[in-house]
């Protein structure tokens, strides 16, 4: 099977609704939508998967998004276009969420995805919109300061 026919995932997706979880404990949980601030490229671009990556001429969404929406209720899905779609966030968690484990949480995400996140690849999914989720702990960058980005509580 042909990879490039896949939809990658850069803490990425299509037609999800995410969210982004830091936990201590079980009594100690904190949820953040993670639905808005997203850039959208459609076609391939192997160079973002870095972290460095600049993004800014992206499509601004929030999700859920599909990138072919707009020819969703036009044509036949036979003939509903296929490429590569690339979704990423910028965030940052809060200074006291540098001893808690953080997970991410996609309701689905169509076809296939790939998570990258600091510029390392952590996952793949290839079960259609099923939910699914990734365990960020070991891949989150440690900072001193900083107030969460990522949506609201």
């Amino acid at each position: 099977m042909n990879v490039k026919s896949f939809v990658y995932v850069l803490i990425i997706f299509l037609s999800a609704s995410k969210t982004l979880k830091a936990q201590e404990n079980k009594s100690s949980r904190e949820k953040y939508n993670f639905n808005y601030g997203w850039k959208l490229n459609v076609g391939e671009n192997e160079d973002a998967k870095t972290a460095a990556y600049n993004d800014s001429k992206w499509k601004a969404i929030n999700l859920p998004y599909a990138w072919n929406q707009d020819e969703a209720f036009k044509l036949v899905i036979t003939e509903l276009s296929t490429n590569i779609a690339w979704y990423r966030k910028t965030f940052k968690l809060p200074a006291d969420a540098n001893d808690k484990k953080v997970f991410i949480e996609f309701e689905g995400v169509r076809q296939m995805g790939e998570v990258y996140i600091n510029g390392q690849f952590i996952g793949r999914h290839e079960n259609g919109v099923m939910a699914f989720g990734f365990d960020l702990t070991p891949f989150i960058k440690p900072f001193s300061s900083g107030k969460c980005n990522c949506g609201e509580n």
